[in-house]
């Protein structure tokens, strides 16, 4: 759901596969939900199906960086920072 509304957020197309495996070296995936409808599982998912095997996931206070050590916790692909 897009903000807060009823609104299903259309998303753009799942791009072309990179040609190696990479980090994703800034995220906020814990913010997936609200912006765009994904679950984080489901944005890990579309993220490993175009080769981004990592993520780093960036807090931006206390609260955030403690919910990116949960998320790290929770999900092997996931570094907190």
């Amino acid at each position: 759901m897009a903000r807060g509304t009823d609104e299903a957020r259309e998303l753009p197309p799942v791009p072309e596969p990179l040609p190696a495996a990479t980090t994703d070296a800034h995220t906020h995936a814990l913010s997936t939900l609200e912006h765009s409808g994904l679950s984080v599982a489901d944005a890990l998912s579309m993220a490993r199906s175009v080769n981004v095997t990592r993520i780093v996931e960036v807090g931006t206070d206390v609260e955030s960086s403690l919910a990116a050590v949960a998320l790290a916790q929770q999900y092997p692909q996931v570094v907190a920072a």
